[in-house]
């Protein structure tokens, strides 16, 4: 079925008519987990090998008109509607420091840097599972205004946006939300501004606050990202520090543990090294705290810890294969218990852009 999508969507793209003349791309990125092994506390070891991650980028442009469609093709759900879009958007460049977006897709918030084996906290990359509201800010409906570039050194993105979720209470009290093209202005509403600056070469910077009003919650959600990164000759370092709230309905769920109210943060630091041309060594850690009052006013700490490291093979600018490990624990504390878990994965994998 996933093919039969993909094939009318190529051929919608690819079949112009003669009043338009489009500059057509199709990108992509894939990556091959060819051996995978992990293994939690108490569990036994396993081993996998598959498709780790599929994507594919189809990009139209027409004078100063850019679109824009990205599948995700390795966990998009195709029982569950308008989900295998992640991104489908328009925008239009009035000129070299203005430009506007319109659609679904990512708003600019998170900076989401890759680990050496896993993506980042941030990114949904947990082996044993995180509780964090403010992941990927991906799947939504948004109109984003766009200011400056590189090369004017500084860039800032303005956001207005919701998701594509229809919210309703139920007969019994639950809490609905179904899939949406359309955002329900009556039901939410969202706010993000990210600012990035370029001080000198090999440096950037980034500062981002979000808010979401969602009015079926008790309070407003949001959230203040900081984050930059430096790369300068043979190596490269990153890091990023989020610090959010959220607050759920008490029916949102049917987790035994309603959550009221969650305060949140997340840190990443990281680096990667070239020992040559082809080599290169990547070393990553993560923290997640995550402060918790339930609506029966019970009060849960749950925190996760994470290291991953290992070497990248490039063979060349477009194709890479990495080897690496990671270790990760969780410790959840509650009114009158108190739960460890911890875990390791080791994996040989084989990218390639596209």
């Amino acid at each position: 079925m996933k093919f039969i999508v993909l094939s009318a969507l190529l051929l919608s793209v690819f079949s112009v008519g003669p009043a338009f003349a489009f500059d057509t791309k199709v990108k992509g990125f894939v990556a091959i987990d060819l051996l995978s092994t992990n293994k939690k506390e108490s569990q036994d070891q396993k081993y996998e090998f598959g498709i780790g991650v599929l994507d594919l980028k189809l990009y139209a442009q027409h004078e100063k008109f850019n679109a824009k469609i990205k599948l995700d093709l390795d966990d998009g759900k195709m029982d569950e509607k308008y989900n295998i879009f992640e991104e489908m958007t328009v925008s239009y460049r009035f000129n070299d420091k203005f430009k506007i977006k319109v659609g679904k897709g990512k708003v600019p918030f998170h900076r989401l840097h890759w680990g050496a084996i896993e993506n980042c906290y941030t990114d949904g990359g947990s082996m044993l599972g995180t509780e964090q509201g403010w992941r990927d800010q991906d799947n939504l409906v948004l109109t984003t205004f766009t200011y400056g570039g590189y090369h004017h050194g500084l860039i800032n993105h303005f956001s207005i946006f919701g998701t594509s979720r229809k919210y309703s209470i139920a007969s019994n009290g639950y809490f609905e939300n179904d899939p949406s093209k359309t955002v329900q202005l009556n039901d939410q509403r969202g706010l993000a501004n990210k600012f990035i600056y370029f001080p000198f070469g090999g440096l950037e910077l980034s500062a981002s606050i979000i808010f979401h009003k969602n009015d079926y919650n008790p309070q407003s959600n949001w959230a203040a990202d900081f984050g930059g990164g430096y790369e300068q000759g043979n190596f490269e370092i990153w890091f990023e520090y989020v610090f959010g709230f959220i607050s759920h309905h008490k029916y949102y769920s049917s987790y035994s543990k309603k959550k009221l109210r969650q305060y949140e943060q997340t840190l990443q630091l990281g680096g990667e090294y070239k020992l040559s041309s082809k080599i290169s060594a990547i070393l990553n850690t993560e923290v997640v705290f995550i402060n918790q009052t339930t609506h029966d006013d019970g009060y849960w700490q749950r925190d996760n810890y994470k290291l991953d490291f290992g070497a990248k093979y490039n063979f060349n600018r477009n194709t890479f294969a990495t080897l690496g490990a990671l270790v990760e624990k969780r410790i959840q504390k509650g009114p009158s218990s108190k739960d460890e878990l911890a875990g390791y994965k080791a994996k040989a994998s084989l990218s390639h852009w596209f």
